[in-house]
This record gives structure tokens, C-alpha cells and sequence, in this order.
């Protein structure tokens, strides 16, 4: 794989770039997915991509669409959703469209429905939609050329929670979530799609967009292998293919 310039490798040889601020973060990810992007149409014909939620991911895609104004090469799929409304100010899908302008259609998880269908046909749906869009295989698996997660304080990525028991799922490529547990006196959390490690693990490169200092001790936690219990950190050392884009607080406890 072509490392992105500046990138350099951690202890347990990780991939990092670390930016000076969210605009240089979002700038030098959405060029190392613009150059990952060409090398996917070139080889294929066009490019998958498995997009996640959050406000890091929105600035890249915006970024990216910028680069990529033409919808003809790229197939844009979810890494996960809320289940809600696909005009809910929580919807993944919302916040991806309005990042693209409009400009490269997404395959939602969520159908312009109401009331929206049982989540386990949603999930059934959408693992059809991937079988179709992603039709290259690794062990019976479809494989997207990039899937670009975050990670969270209790070190998720992306529906997949501690604990939870779709980390142990091997068969299905899209499954039904319970959201996190509430803080206390928080607002509730909604259930969830995701995609399953089998997918994340089989990707050709996963993009890693993470920053502020909350997240400097999970991201040491993650990257430097301190706790098996992470999903994020199962999925990395299951996967070695992923490139993390981090800001300088958030790479402050890395010795790079």
C-alpha cells in the first residue's frame, strides 16, 4: 500500500498522519482517498466505499467531494446507521448526502419509508445491496476498496460497541445494534445497523479519522494493542490494512 505523505508507523508498525488542525486532517485524508480512489477505478472500473457518521467524516467528504464531482465510478454505501427517519438530523445518511452535495447518490440503510421496516429486514435488505455492489470476494465476503470509521471514547468503531454481541458474528454482513447505554440523565440512544468485522476485516484499506484529546488515551489504548476488550483494537490487528488520520491532540500519547 502507498502511504500517505507525512504518515509514519507506530512501535506495532500502525500507520498514522498526524495533522495540525481538523481542516488539515480532513484536507490530507480526503487526498490520500482521492489517489486510493483512482487506483480502485483503474483496477476495477469503479470505487466502493463504506462511509461512517460524525463530524470528523463530514469535513473529509466534503473534501473528497470536491476531488470526485462525477457519480459514474464510485459506489458510496454506510458503514452503519441510527434507525430513524432518513431526514432525522441523527441520520449517517443525512449528514453523507448533504456532505457530497448531492453529487455521488448514496445506498442508504435506511429506506425513505414510514414507519420503517423490522431492523431485521433492513439489515437483510442492505447485506443484498452490498452482494450487489461489492461483487469481489475474500473468503465468501464482499470486499470495499475503502471504509473510512472513527473511533469512540469506549473505543468503538462503527455500531460496534463493547460487549456487544454482534462482535461475535461470523455469518451475516449487516445486523441489527442496541444503541450505547445512555448516560446518566442523558437522552436515549436509538438501535442501530452496522456492518459486521467480516466486512470491516475483508475491506482493501481502512481510514481511521479521529481527533480531539478525549481520545488520545483510547487511541494509544488501540493502536499500541493495551486491551483485547476494544472492538477497534480487534479489528486493526485483525485487519493491518488501515491508515489513521489523527490530530495532534489526539496523537499525544503515541511515541512516534
Amino acid at each position: 500500500m502507498t502511504l500517505p505523505p507525512g504518515a509514519r508507523l507506530t512501535a506495532a508498525g500502525e500507520t498514522v498522519v498526524v495533522a495540525g488542525s481538523a481542516v488539515d486532517l480532513a484536507r490530507r485524508a480526503a487526498a490520500f482517498l482521492d489517489a486510493r480512489i483512482s487506483t480502485a477505478i483503474i483496477r476495477n472500473g469503479q470505487a466502493v466505499l463504506a462511509l461512517s457518521g460524525g463530524s470528523t467524516p463530514e469535513m473529509t467528504y466534503r473534501c473528497l467531494a470536491g476531488y470526485r464531482p462525477d457519480a459514474a465510478s464510485l459506489a458510496l454505501l454506510q458503514v452503519d446507521e441510527r434507525l430513524v427517519s432518513a431526514g432525522d438530523p441523527r441520520s449517517n445518511g443525512a449528514m453523507i448526502r448533504r456532505a457530497w452535495g448531492g453529487r455521488v447518490p448514496l445506498l442508504p440503510m435506511i429506506p425513505a419509508e414510514n414507519p420503517l421496516p423490522a431492523p431485521g429486514r433492513l439489515a437483510a435488505a442492505y447485506a443484498h445491496t452490498l452482494d450487489r455492489v461489492a461483487p469481489a470476494r475474500c473468503l465468501g465476503v464482499p470486499v470495499v476498496d475503502l471504509c473510512i470509521l472513527g473511533l469512540g471514547e469506549d473505543g468503538h468503531t462503527a455500531s460496534l460497541f463493547p460487549g456487544s454481541p454482534a462482535l461475535a458474528e461470523r455469518s451475516r454482513w449487516v445486523v441489527p445494534v442496541a444503541g450505547p447505554a445512555a448516560p446518566a440523565g442523558g437522552s436515549p440512544q436509538v438501535p442501530r445497523l452496522t456492518l459486521t468485522l467480516p466486512v470491516l476485516d475483508a475491506a482493501r484499506c481502512l481510514v481511521f479519522l479521529v481527533q480531539g484529546g478525549a481520545k488520545a488515551g483510547v487511541v494509544r489504548q488501540v493502536l499500541q494493542g493495551k486491551d483485547d476488550l476494544l472492538p477497534a483494537a480487534r479489528l486493526v490487528r485483525r485487519a493491518r490494512r488501515a491508515v489513521w488520520f489523527l490530530d495532534t491532540a489526539a496523537a499525544v500519547g503515541l511515541s512516534l
